[in-house]
């Protein structure tokens, strides 16, 4: 270690001690140079996707029509846990040489927030899903009348909003093939011509095979990017942070009023640690921030850091921080398919959006 820092000492004009930003091997391995060209300018790639839709002129490159690409992505959150680190260390007095202890109250239930944006920065409807056997009139709260099944063209929000609930609180093709239903409404209600090119991950619940019909006979192509890849190419990877972070606010907030409404009630001082969130208590701090947690500027930059702006794609804009510098054999094993020729032959597989090809794409991963 001493001559490690003498080396660096010694030639700090090209070297330092940094500490490295964590992240997994998995998807590390594929983030490389070849693999930016392959997402964007392949044969199956985004290019090409938006040229098939009508959204991208094939002689200028550019994007005719910002408001039909959409990213959908899905984001767990707990009701009332967070990890203690950094700035979430609540701090308490002690004498010296002595620990002091800290009660503390926390539901680690963990609610899935589905989440659609536009390159032109609209947000569309909220999407819950609940792990319930079934919703309950207690989880239609009052303050959930804000959402009224409305477009707000100029702050370029959406207030539609779809609860689901199964077992596990994730979201599956059926809870998916709603989402879908209630997102063409949005489109129609907004204007937005079909098709619409979706991006999105890999998850299960999008080679649902109803799901990939419904969107084959609605205009909803999705494309998806290559497995372990979503942390540099996927716009809502890029802002997901900032929704935590709000939650979070909101939730000391609305522990702060529950606490002064216990020590009315109960004629004592109470303590934070006492007041414990529910469910309900979620969907209260949900109402609150949904609408602010965002603004529209926010979610273009998010495009723009996954290399594609209202008018073009740019690639070169993606952060190449954590980027191989020399291809890896493991990235090619992890990728997949890298042309349209190595999926199963069908009959439609120029299509996009057709079932057929997303069927076959989907065995071929």
């Amino acid at each position: 270690k001493l001559w490690f820092r003498e080396f660096y000492e010694k030639h700090s004009d090209i070297v330092s001690e940094k500490k490295p930003v964590v992240a997994e091997r998995k998807r590390v391995v594929v983030y490389t140079e070849e693999t930016v060209t392959e997402h964007f300018y392949g044969e199956a790639g985004l290019k090409k996707t938006l040229i098939d839709a009508g959204i991208m002129d094939p002689a200028s490159k550019r994007n005719l029509h910002p408001e039909r690409v959409l990213n959908r992505d899905e984001s767990p959150q707990f009701i009332q846990y967070c990890t203690t680190k950094g700035n979430n260390i609540l701090r308490r007095g002690a004498a010296k040489g002595k620990s002091t202890v800290m009660p503390d109250s926390e539901n680690r239930e963990c609610v899935t927030i589905d989440v659609v944006t536009g390159l032109d920065g609209f947000l569309y409807g909220l999407h819950v899903l609940i792990s319930r056997e079934c919703i309950t009139e207690g989880c239609v709260l009052d303050e959930m009348n804000i959402f009224d099944s409305k477009i707000h063209k100029l702050s370029k929000l959406s207030t539609f909003c779809l609860l689901s609930n199964n077992q596990c609180g994730v979201q599956t093709g059926v809870s998916l093939l709603n989402r879908e239903k209630m997102l063409v409404d949005e489109l129609k209600q907004r204007g937005v011509q079909f098709p619409v090119v979706e991006t999105t991950d890999n998850h299960e619940s999008r080679y649902d095979e109803e799901v990939m019909k419904y969107c084959e006979d609605n205009g909803i192509a999705q494309w998806s990017e290559k497995s372990n890849t979503s942390g540099k190419f996927q716009m809502l990877d890029q802002v997901n942070r900032q929704f935590h972070v709000e939650y979070i606010k909101g939730a000391r907030e609305h522990i702060k009023l529950r606490r002064a409404q216990m020590e009315a009630e109960f004629n004592r001082v109470v303590d934070e640690s006492e007041v414990k969130l529910a469910l309900t208590d979620f969907f209260i701090i949900l109402s609150r921030i949904w609408f602010t947690w965002s603004i529209v500027m926010d979610r273009i930059t998010a495009w723009r850091r996954v290399g594609v702006l209202p008018d073009r794609l740019a690639p070169e804009l993606i952060p190449r921080d954590q980027f191989q510098t020399e291809p890896s054999q493991q990235a090619v094993v992890i990728a997949g398919p890298q042309r349209v020729e190595d999926f199963p032959a069908s009959p439609e597989e120029g299509r996009p959006c057709s079932y057929i090809y997303q069927r076959h794409r989907a065995e071929a991963y």
